[in-house]
């Protein structure tokens, strides 16, 4: 499993996408079966906290949520069209 991880690393570190988060660091084991990836922060926070509550802020309108899965939609086919995982 460690070296499969790895692999999928190296492939993830080569990514670059402006609505992708960025991959900032691992931790990994041999022989350990967890494993730990560390991406940047996303300056609004989470996109669950964003979708289903927020304790700083009015709840976000249906526009921004539809802005917001159009963009999830076209980094996954960012991923799935031009991504290293053919």
């Amino acid at each position: 499993r460690y070296k499969d991880f790895m692999s999928e690393i190296d492939k993830i570190t080569t990514l670059q996408h402006p609505l992708l988060c960025k991959l900032i660091g691992i931790h990994a084991r041999e022989g350990s079966d967890q494993f730990m990836l560390v991406f940047e922060r996303l300056f609004h926070g989470s996109l669950d906290r964003l979708l289903y509550g927020r304790s700083d802020g009015p709840p976000i309108d249906w526009n921004t949520r539809i802005k917001i899965a159009v963009c999830a939609a076209q980094g996954l086919a960012f991923l799935h069209e031009e991504g290293p995982f053919q």
